[in-house]
């Protein structure tokens, strides 16, 4: 989402409470299978030491959302953006009847805070609150009353950057032994380096817009194509094995006085509507940097604007 401040991504470390964040709690006896049958990724890889994106799609396999699934406890959490937790909640409720399964609205009970930065590593080390960190993208370690998760910062994923979860009584003590290591950031930092990782998150004005296949989630591993039936599976699959795929994600930068957000319209010349916004944050004055899902020809071309005379430059 936009803002007005300009973040600059730069080698030092950073902490930020994720206050845009929120986290669904699934319990019961039921809660592997039921969740199985109904994201993307495969429920079955999900650990306390291993977390993955996913995404929940209606029957024609559109993302109505989503999220990074983790482990703790026994049960199992979905981390996505509060604006969606509601949605979420009422989409899985419809089938979570026929399942031993509780679904909970668990963002008041857990604080999620968001370290990053080019030497993070090292100085989440010299932080020593935690005995260890996860070494891989999507490692997870549950250490010191906190459960924390490795993320990619760069399409490459050699930049790291790591995802914390404690409850809000340890959320200050948390925080303070951090900040003598990491300076304080702030969101607009971590929605630029969730665009730098090419990390699509859905909101309630993209929901049920764009397939897993438009905004890349199999490249990025939120998307098993050998785990059987999920909602939406039959289209997923069709599209991974038969399909031509004619539009996907592309991360751009543009200068524009025209204010952006999720789901605005990509245009060609001649006004032609050739995509949408997934995410966007503003870096500077009139600049941008987005994910787009667009027609593979406007990328190609580089016939792609957000308004007139706001051509799209595409990295």
């Amino acid at each position: 989402m936009q803002t007005t401040s300009q973040p600059q991504i730069n080698n030092n470390a950073y902490i930020v409470e994720l206050k845009q964040l929120g986290l669904i709690q699934i319990s019961g006896p039921d809660a592997a299978t039921f969740l199985q049958g109904q994201l993307t990724c495969d429920v079955r890889d999900i650990s306390a030491t291993h977390s993955s994106a996913g995404a929940y799609c209606n029957i024609k396999g559109r993302i109505i959302a989503t999220f990074r699934i983790f482990q703790l406890n026994d049960n199992y959490y979905l981390l996505l953006p509060k604006t969606m937790i509601e949605t979420m909640i009422n989409k899985l409720n419809k089938y979570a009847v026929f399942s031993k399964v509780t679904l909970t609205d668990h963002s008041d009970q857990l604080a999620i805070i968001g370290c990053h930065g080019d030497n993070v590593d090292h100085q989440l080390s010299l932080s020593q609150y935690f005995n260890t960190l996860p070494e891989t993208v999507n490692d997870a370690i549950q250490t010191n009353d906190a459960t924390i998760l490795k993320t990619s910062a760069s399409m490459s994923g050699k930049v790291s950057r790591y995802i914390c979860i404690t409850s809000i009584t340890a959320k200050q003590t948390l925080m303070q032994h951090l900040q003598q290591h990491l300076q304080l950031g702030d969101l607009d930092h971590w929605n630029l380096l969730t665009i730098h990782a090419g990390t699509p998150e859905i909101y309630p004005t993209t929901t049920e817009m764009f397939t897993p296949h438009d905004v890349n989630l199999p490249k990025i591993g939120g998307v098993s194509f050998d785990k059987g039936c999920y909602l939406g599976q039959e289209i997923v699959a069709r599209m991974q094995y038969l399909g031509k795929l004619k539009q996907r994600m592309h991360h751009g930068k543009v200068n524009t006085e025209t204010s952006l957000k999720s789901a605005d319209p990509i245009i060609d010349g001649d006004g032609k509507v050739v995509g949408h916004i997934v995410n966007c944050q503003q870096i500077a004055k009139h600049v941008y940097e987005l994910l787009a899902v667009v027609k593979d020809q406007a990328v190609k071309t580089t016939n792609s604007f957000v308004a007139k005379n706001a051509r799209i430059s595409w990295e």
